[in-house]
């Protein structure tokens, strides 16, 4: 029995079968490296796959007229964003600090790839694939024009918007208020126009106007709502005297005396109250007045005969 379990050696030791144990450990060695690497390779194959087929951050693209609407969101504060046209120079964003980013991108001429890169404060970093993007000479590059008024005789605002083609829609609104959409008269959708009372107190509005081409503008307006400046006139040692108030501040002041016009002159700056005397002359004396807060006006006519 010991002769089938064990050799003698010169001496007449026993030696256990040792090369048999030798090559069951390396071969065990050997396996388990195989199966380290193996594993090692696999959860490399996984970490990438899931980087690639699910990025931290997102990005999704709209095509506005001659603007791509770009919108990038990450689960951590966003950092960095670069992008670039084709192969071009790359325009860097930095130190943005929120989780979402809206950017407007104009359209070169002809096809173009946009490529778009996004960092987050943890410098994890994300690289879209290249957008397609093709604009024509035959498609619309013209944005709407706003213009935004105010009227010298009323005091309304006047927002006038105006496109070379075609208008979709203008909305405004004031500062805290919702939106208000108008939309073109179909005699002419080139243009809408509209009048708006102001309060009073300072407020500021805005205004965003698109054309049926997805071409986008946008303006706002600051605008003090008031009655305008205050006029009374008297008589006193042969000269009209008149007197200005305001609850803002009167910016200017002109008159026509008997068909000449002349400027009132020396009015302080920031003044709300003002006082400027004319001299009678003989006869019928006519007397017109503007007074002016800013693009405002008061206007006021007597006569007086001496």
């Amino acid at each position: 029995m010991n002769q089938i379990l064990s050799t003698n050696d010169e001496n007449g030791k026993s030696v256990m079968g040792l090369k048999p144990v030798i090559r069951f450990f390396s071969i065990a060695i050997i396996v388990f490296a195989i199966i380290v690497s193996v594993s090692s390779g696999v959860a490399l194959y996984k970490s990438r796959k899931a980087q690639r087929d699910f990025p931290r951050a997102e990005l999704s693209v709209e095509k506005k007229g001659s603007t791509l609407k770009l919108t990038i969101t990450d689960e951590t504060p966003i950092s960095r964003v670069e992008y670039s046209w084709n192969n071009g120079n790359i325009t860097v964003l930095k130190n943005i600090g929120n989780e979402k980013v809206d950017l407007s991108i104009e359209i070169p001429q002809g096809e173009n790839y946009l490529n778009v890169a996004v960092t987050d404060i943890n410098k994890n970093r994300t690289k879209f694939d290249s957008y397609k993007v093709e604009f024509s000479e035959d498609e619309d590059a013209v944005k709407p024009t706003i213009a935004i008024t105010r009227s010298a005789t009323t005091g309304k605002l006047i927002i006038t918007v105006t496109d070379d083609r075609e208008l979709k829609q203008m909305s405004y609104y004031w500062t805290g208020e919702e939106p208000t959409v108008v939309t073109p008269d179909e005699s002419d959708k080139t243009v809408i126009k509209k009048e708006l009372d102001v309060a009073k107190g300072t407020k500021e509005i805005f205004v965003d106007a698109e054309d049926a081409s997805g071409n986008v503008a946008n303006d706002k307006y600051k605008v003090t709502g008031s009655n305008g400046v205050k006029i009374s006139v008297s008589i006193k040692d042969d000269n009209f005297v008149v007197k200005l108030s305001s609850d803002n501040v009167i910016t200017k002041a002109t008159y026509t005396h008997n068909e000449k016009e002349h400027a009132v002159k020396d009015i302080p700056k920031d003044a709300k109250q003002f006082e400027f005397k004319v001299p009678l002359e003989d006869g019928t004396n006519y007397l017109k007045i503007n007074a002016y807060e800013k693009d405002l006006m008061t206007e006021y006519k007597c006569k007086k005969t001496k």
